[in-house]
Formats: C-alpha cells, structure tokens, sequence
C-alpha cells in the first residue's frame, strides 16, 4: 500500500473516528471518559487496536463488538504488516497485477470474467493473441472503436478501491465518444489519454496498463433484493498452509443504485455491507458504513437482507479455496467474488485486505487458525503483535 497511502488513510480514519465519538455520545449516550476508557482497554488489550478500531469494530455497542474479545480483531495500522508476515513478496504479483491474475485463472480454469482485451503499454514484446494484447495507445483506440461486444468494463491492472474503474455502455461513431453507465459521454481520444493514460497517483499505476471485460450481470435473487444490476460481490478471506485452506471471514458488499462499483468509498455511496455465515452463506443484518445504522431489509425494495442466503454458495466457497492452493505462500488472501446469473465468478485476489468491514459485526479475524500460521510462518522480531496475541 506504501506510507503515503497509509498516511491518507490515517487522515481519513481520524475523521471518521471524530465523527463517531460525537454520534456514540449522542446515540449510546455514553460521555468523553467512558469512551476515552474503552479505547484505553482495547489499547492495553491489543497493541494493533486504536480509537479509530473502537468505533469501527462497535466496541462501544454490548450487543456487537462490546461482547468480544479485543483480542481476537487485528486494527487497520497492520492490514499491511499481516500480508507481509505471512505472504512472500516474491510470489504475490498475483495479489496486485489484475493482468498476471487473468493469466493464471485462464491457465487454471478458475470462474472469471471473460477478458475482451488487454492493455500494456510498456509490452515490447509479444505475438498476436485472443483477447487481443494492446500495447500503444493508438491501438487501443482503434479497439474501442471497432469492439462489437458491449458493454464493457474496463479497470486498471494495478488499482484498488475501484480507482479508475468505468462501465462502458458503448461506442457512438458520430462523435467518437463512448457512452457511460451515468448516461454522460467521453471522447475516446480524452478516455485513452487522461484516463487510461493519466498520471500514476495512490493506487494507480498507468504504467501496469487496463483489463477490458465482459459486464457481468447479477443472480436473479440478488437483483429483486437489492433492486439493481451492479455487482454486489462478497469479499472472503483464506489463510492456508500445509494443512490447506480455510475461510475464517466472509462479507457482502450490497449495491444501492446502479453504479460502476459496490465499493462504499469516501462516504458517497451508502453501499451496506452485512456478515455471511461461512457454513450456510446465510445474511445477517446489515449496516451502512457511513452511520453503522442497521438494515434488516433492503431500504430499495423492502425485502429481507437479514436470512437471506446467498445463491450457490457453496459453489463460491469452493472456487474461493481450490483457487487458493494454487497461490500456496500466500497464506492469506483476500478474495473478491461474484453471484452471477451464470454462476459464481472470482474478481480478483487481495495481497493487502481491508480489515475494517469484514470485522465490524462483533467477530474478529484473529481465528484459532490463523493464529497458528501467524504464530508459525509469521516474522514475530519484525512484528512484535504477533508474540502478543498469537501465543495463547
């Protein structure tokens, strides 16, 4: 993620955690002292732990995370240290490069979006092949401009929290312009320069170049729940090693409207997000982001988020696990995965996973497994935390 990604995210947090001491002494009418001594116990209880967690993971509410242990939740500061402790630098490209990720779900058969084209505009080498490699900027406009298969969505290889991802509805030949999922246009000439092109920042790297694929379209389920067609995926975190993989933590992230993507950034969208039972895939009540306010239905059609069960899922959990094994020192992985009208399709792998959402419903990561594997394949002289709360 690198320090100044850090650094904005601290900014941010701040922010947020601001906010939320003013809304617990509002709402759980709990005083300046109360809650400056629960963020204190945390502290003293879990080194990884700030003020920003105590809000984050509700330690503060005795029906969710005031019940749990502080022990058992790793705070945002180490979601970096966690990857780097258990998976090596040398093998989790994977984890970063969207492209290197295709290539391995083509070669391994793993359920993904079909990719249309592939842009790479450092590749100096390479013979022709099917989806069409692209490697100048000329090429790729003259692709978007001959593409008959729409629409489209393009995202960045190297990117996270959806940065520089658009849905493209189509092409318009009259005023060389490419139509958007908002309705607005952009000029194929403005899209392949400022977009695709634009200047590397955070977590864009123009250099790693663009991912063109199919639209995937939602299980019908998903749609008369949440009463829309973008992507409502799940995000499922494995950890493995010699004994093989296990999922210990699941969420879903439920769209609100029809947009680009179901990620709740920067407080714009309101996405919700809710826990999935690991062994039955069944839906608990959800909360938005912004406000922790529970839903147990959806606030667009009024069906039930609560004992909903997500479509096929074991079939999800399946191609979450046996994908896993084949990246086998990465021994924790964050996966992104799709409910889709023709099955479960994996988005992508995390190196780096937000440790936020997944742990805000009153359950921690820090499972009895993957404490072993911290406690085992983990570097506790460089990462201090782990010595702490992993010997127990």
């Amino acid at each position: 993620m690198g320090e100044a990604a850090l650094n904005r995210h601290a900014v941010s947090n701040w922010i947020k955690g601001q906010y939320a001491f003013i809304k617990v002494g509002r709402r759980h009418g709990q005083g300046v002292l109360r809650q400056a001594a629960g963020i204190l116990r945390c502290k003293l209880a879990n080194p990884t732990l700030g003020a920003t967690d105590y809000y984050t993971y509700r330690f503060y509410d005795e029906r969710i995370g005031g019940r749990a242990d502080p022990r058992d939740y790793l705070g945002w500061r180490v979601m970096e240290d966690v990857a780097h402790a258990l998976n090596s630098r040398a093998v989790a490209m994977p984890g970063w490069d969207k492209y290197t990720f295709h290539l391995y779900a083509e070669k391994f058969g793993f359920p993904a979006a079909a990719v249309l084209a592939q842009f790479r505009p450092t590749a100096q080498a390479g013979a022709a092949s099917s989806p069409p490699l692209l490697r100048s900027p000329a090429e790729l406009a003259a692709w978007l401009r001959l593409n008959q298969c729409w629409p489209v969505f393009a995202k960045p290889c190297y990117s996270m929290q959806s940065v520089g991802c658009f849905h493209l509805v189509g092409y318009h030949p009259e005023d060389d312009t490419l139509a958007l999922l908002d309705g607005g246009r952009i000029a194929v000439s403005d899209f392949v320069d400022r977009k695709v092109f634009g200047a590397s920042a955070g977590y864009f790297k123009r250099e790693m170049g663009y991912l063109f694929q199919e639209v995937l379209r939602p299980h019908p389920a998903i749609v008369e729940l949440v009463g829309n067609t973008t992507i409502s995926g799940a995000r499922v975190v494995v950890v493995q090693d010699e004994e093989g993989p296990e999922a210990i933590a699941a969420f879903w992230r439920i769209a609100r409207e029809n947009c680009v993507s179901d990620l709740w950034t920067g407080g714009r969208s309101g996405h919700l997000s809710a826990p999935i039972d690991l062994a039955s895939g069944r839906v608990g009540i959800a909360i938005n982001g912004l406000e922790s306010k529970d839903y147990t239905h959806s606030p667009e059609t009024g069906r039930a988020i609560d004992g909903f069960v997500m479509p096929d899922w074991p079939q999800a959990l399946a191609a979450c696990l046996d994908a896993a094994t084949v990246f086998p020192l990465m021994r924790i992985q964050h996966w992104d995965i799709a409910f889709t009208d023709r099955g479960p399709k994996l988005l992508e792998l995390n190196d780096v996973g937000n440790v936020g959402f997944i742990q805000t419903f009153g359950r921690g990561m820090l499972t009895p497994r993957l404490r072993k594997i911290l406690r085992e394949k983990g570097d506790a002289r460089r990462y201090p935390w782990i010595a702490k709360l992993c010997n127990r």
